[in-house]
């Protein structure tokens, strides 16, 4: 798409501005039944069957997959530990006052999430998704990851993760990555 604005002046002179381009995409949605997600910078190598997530703001992805956070994270990614385990060596610094969601269908999902962090360790790692506690002030020591599964009821057709149950906390959990599966 193509614009620009025409204007006549004072005194009958008529000016242009440029033009301005624009490419808008249309982007089928798709919702998945089954996703794993790996947090990682985009330089990063993508574990096989893994998605990355960037730290980017809520928004369509290649994949088709709506994803992301409530306020861009990117800054917030780190890359340490075993490079030969690239979903241990890669997490985002997850904070209390961010959410991290996927659009989904309604129903019952069994999600997993993966904790900690391969060289500092980690410290009061605390996750919940749709409000059921998945982990809370979970102390981790060096070389030590922890994942962990429940089952979530989805009822506003997004998985919503936070690191706190009232969102005030300031805490940096070490999010790796996680995998969501719908068992309905």
């Amino acid at each position: 798409m193509s614009a620009r604005t025409i204007w006549q002046q004072d005194g009958g002179q008529v000016v242009q501005s440029d033009i301005v381009r624009e490419r808008f995409y249309h982007v089928t949605k798709k919702l998945p039944r089954e996703v794993s997600i790996n947090f990682q910078h985009k330089s990063a190598p993508l574990p096989d069957g893994y998605l990355p997530a960037g730290g980017e703001t809520f928004r369509s992805q290649p994949s088709g997959y709506f994803y992301g956070w409530t306020r861009d994270m990117r800054t917030r990614l780190a890359s340490r530990g075993d490079a030969h385990d690239p979903l241990r060596n890669t997490f985002i610094h997850f904070m209390a006052d961010t959410a991290w969601e996927i659009e989904v269908e309604n129903g019952q999902y069994e999600v997993m999430v993966c904790v900690g962090e391969t060289v500092y360790g980690q410290e009061r790692a605390t996750i919940y998704v749709e409000g059921i506690e998945f982990c809370k002030d979970l102390v981790l020591p060096r070389k030590e990851t922890r994942e962990i599964t429940r089952l979530v009821a989805v009822k506003d057709g997004r998985v919503t993760l936070t690191s706190h149950e009232d969102n005030r906390v300031q805490k940096a959990t070490r999010l790796n990555h996680l995998r969501i599966r719908r068992v309905e």
